[in-house]
């Protein structure tokens, strides 16, 4: 029970270095051809990261103006100077200045040079920044990858805001686009899966307590169910491997693998020292035919799951790696700290015979 505490203790400080990442290319190794070739459009091309800023009128009416195209593309030139991650803005100006001549300074220039365009270049060119009735116009900001969500979600509101400053207290402006959806979907996944532990952790207590029939019994079994969990974080913090959609998910399946092994070892030592009212040999009994099999079975099954760690996507060998190696944590719990706990709280009562 010291050395198990003693590991809680060095795994607990690992938590703080926990990073989220929503950078798709970083799903790949480094050796990958996916990603070098990735890596090599956004250095020596453009970015494939796209934030949109989409702007309306608060009372839904058209945003087809002189004032709202010129704003827009003053608030994507000072995006690219005030942000080093932005490094193009495109906005409907471009598309009208195609030709000679700059942004159209009235709603009636505008609307004839936005004719003429449709006219030249087809009206998909148009709809790439205007919707059909004209209530919706979008500004599309070409950023780099590679930085953590928590930056990511912080520059997209403060683009947001300085679009609107932008605009006026007339407009509205939401910010979306794949860039800062993934950093959303992440952080989303990660409070998503507390919540979810805030309620399973409680109803596997009641699992337990209404098979086990007892409270103090059941509450000896929770406490090697929840301590995968942390070691499952603890290794993500120690190692770096970082907090994507599929490491999210995680917490939920440790809960899962750590209480099976238990209420199966509980369930077999409970009936033998019913047989013989004594510990040591409920111990013994229970180590010698449920333990066995936890061990066979968890060498199996890691196994298994240890073999996605030769998979190129990263989230698949992730996944398989932490699940693998928490599965043997929730071994180490079951055998070595479940057992220990027992023989200590004695929570079958005490025992009938020497």
């Amino acid at each position: 029970m010291g050395v198990f505490l003693v590991t809680v203790a060095i795994f607990s400080t690992s938590l703080p270095w926990l990073k989220f990442e929503s950078d798709f290319v970083k799903n790949f190794r480094p050796e990958s051809e996916v990603r070098q070739s990735y890596e090599f459009i956004e250095s020596n091309l453009s970015p494939t990261g796209s934030a949109e800023m989409v702007v309306r009128r608060k009372d839904g009416g058209s945003v087809l103006s002189a004032h709202a195209v010129g704003a827009l593309r003053i608030a994507g030139e000072r995006a690219v100077e005030q942000f080093d991650v932005v490094r193009k803005a495109l906005t409907l100006a471009d598309v009208l200045t195609l030709g000679p001549g700059g942004v159209p300074s009235t709603t009636i220039e505008l609307k004839a040079r936005l004719s003429l365009v449709r006219n030249l270049l087809g009206e998909d060119v148009i709809r790439n920044f205007l919707n059909e009735d004209e209530t919706a116009m979008r500004m599309n900001l070409r950023v780099v990858e590679g930085y953590p969500v928590a930056e990511k979600l912080k520059m997209g509101e403060q683009l947001r805001a300085m679009t609107a400053d932008a605009l006026g207290e007339e407009y509205e402006v939401e910010a979306t686009g794949l860039y800062i959806f993934y950093a959303k979907l992440v952080a989303g996944l990660w409070e998503d899966q507390f919540r979810s532990l805030y309620l399973t952790i409680p109803a596997v207590f009641l699992v337990l307590l209404i098979v086990l029939r007892s409270f103090k019994v059941a509450l000896v079994a929770l406490i090697p169910t929840i301590l995968p969990i942390l070691f499952c974080l603890g290794a993500m913090g120690w190692v770096g491997i970082p907090v994507n959609m599929t490491t999210a998910m995680m917490l939920s399946v440790t809960v899962g693998i750590a209480v099976d092994d238990a209420l199966h070892y509980l369930w077999r030592f409970k009936s033998a020292y019913r047989e013989g009212g004594n510990y040591l040999v409920a111990l013994r009994t229970a180590h010698s035919s449920v333990g066995r099999a936890c061990v066979f079975t968890t060498i199996v099954i890691a196994g298994g799951f240890w073999i996605l760690m030769l998979s190129e996507f990263l989230p698949t060998a992730y996944f398989g790696g932490l699940l693998g190696f928490t599965m043997c944590c929730a071994l180490a719990t079951d055998l070595l700290l479940l057992p220990a706990m027992v023989m200590t709280f004695r929570p079958f009562g005490p025992e009938r015979s020497a």
